[in-house]
């Protein structure tokens, strides 16, 4: 279950820097893609991490 929370809680903190760029006067499109480039896949299990 701890696994499905941390997943949980990363998908509403890019959700709210989402949020933010859009507010900010940004594309729907490029504020999700600046959003999006923090995160990166690792290599264990496919992952995505903060970077």
């Amino acid at each position: 279950m701890a696994i499905q929370e941390v997943q949980a809680e990363q998908t509403v903190n890019l959700l709210r820097q989402i949020e933010v760029r859009i507010a900010k006067g940004k594309p729907t499109p490029q504020a999700c893609k600046e959003a999006k480039s923090r995160y990166r896949p690792t290599t264990a299990g496919g992952k995505n991490t903060v970077g």
